[in-house]
């Protein structure tokens, strides 16, 4: 149900219009970052599509047959795809495609959605881009994405945008409390670390990510006196433990930091218990264009692990940058 939703009132009603009207428009996409609420929002618009006696108001009930099998995970006329590893293949694509080929099981159409669709490669998005335009008599479909230029234009062009804002404290407070059980403490010293979305991957491992997002700006505020050796050691052992990808978040959201911090920008800050040691440091006395090439730098380097880059590699070479800097 979109009760089950935390804020996000005005998305909300759009969609119950959309339910409300009963308007035929199939393809949707979900943009906004990560933890900002898509996938919530996209299953909650999943169960009421396909509820039985949704009220006027656009709300599953939540006890029909439909709802009862949405809610184990078992409804035969829900797909969801997701990446399987770094991007979403174009045989998950195939196989989609023959599932919607057969009539639906207990519904009227089917409800499609595919989690990270930024991440489709590009023969699967290519793939998939007949489908995204011809399925309207078949199915519903639900793209979520994070950034718009990692989709393809041509399908970014065939769907109705519905973008997703940045969290407020508030609900940011709500949803630790209320889905994860946060006690109010725990919210009011961690809760800055969330603004640009809920991760549920962090928070469901926090004591592993908290050790290592102190780790890593450890070494950050060490680099310019450390022995590159016990960095390169780090690295390897980030790779091993699976968490590069993690280590480039913590490494964007510090010099994200730095920009606001140094260069009077407007904003947020994400690592607002470093605020002090950031503002000490030396990072804060490097020029705005190196700060943003790093920044660059690291998104490149995101978009290359997730295409099968060596993870070694590519931080050894952003370090190596950042050392030289430093």
């Amino acid at each position: 149900m979109f009760k089950d939703v935390i804020g996000l009132s005005g998305l909300k009603q759009i969609l119950k219009s959309f339910l409300k009207t009963n308007n035929h428009l199939s393809n949707f996409i979900f943009i906004g970052a990560r933890g900002c609420g898509k996938s919530t929002m996209a299953l909650s618009f999943a169960k009421s599509i396909f509820c039985f006696n949704h009220s006027g108001g656009g709300e599953s009930c939540g006890s029909c047959e439909s709802c009862l099998m949405f809610e184990r995970g078992q409804h035969p006329d829900f797909i969801l795809v997701k990446p399987t590893s770094a991007t979403i293949k174009i045989s998950q694509i195939q196989t989609l495609q023959n599932k919607i080929l057969s009539a639906p099981a207990l519904s009227s159409k089917r409800v499609v959605f595919i989690k990270n669709a930024d991440k489709l490669g590009l023969e699967a998005a290519n793939a998939f881009l007949k489908t995204f335009e011809e399925a309207h008599h078949r199915c519903f479909i639900i793209l979520s994405i994070s950034t718009q230029k990692n989709l393809l234009p041509t399908l970014l062009s065939r769907g109705v945008k519905i973008y997703f804002p940045i969290l407020t404290d508030h609900q940011i407070s709500d949803i630790l409390k209320i889905k994860f059980n946060w006690e109010q403490s725990q919210i009011n010293q961690y809760q800055f670390i969330f603004k640009q979305g809920i991760r549920k991957d962090w928070i469901e491992n926090w004591d592993e990510f908290s050790a290592l997002r102190d780790e890593v700006i450890k070494i950050l505020l060490d680099l310019p006196k450390s022995d590159f050796s016990k960095v390169l050691f780090a690295i390897t052992n980030w790779a091993n433990k699976n968490q590069t990808l993690l280590v480039i978040e913590i490494l964007m959201s510090w010099f994200r930091d730095v920009i606001v911090i140094n260069h009077s920008q407007k904003g947020y800050l994400i690592n607002q218990d470093y605020l002090l040691p950031l503002k000490e440091s030396f990072w804060c006395k490097i020029d705005f264009l190196n700060i943003y090439d790093l920044l660059l730098m690291l998104r490149q380097s995101e978009r290359a692990i997730h295409f099968q880059a060596n993870k070694n590699l590519s931080l050894i070479s952003t370090f190596i940058r950042l050392k030289e800097l430093s």
